[in-house]
């Protein structure tokens, strides 16, 4: 079975603002006005 391989694996994950998000979601949905939450249901980064 494949496993994960993480080439820095004590990196931090990122955090973007919520305009950086909100920039990068609108480039999919235009007339998104705000976002209300991030599903995590995947569990995949």
């Amino acid at each position: 079975m494949a496993k994960d391989v993480y080439l820095q694996p004590v990196a931090p994950d990122p955090i973007h603002s919520d305009e950086v998000v909100l920039a990068i979601v609108r480039k999919h949905v235009p007339d998104t006005k705000k976002q209300s939450e991030v599903s995590t249901t995947n569990q995949r980064a």
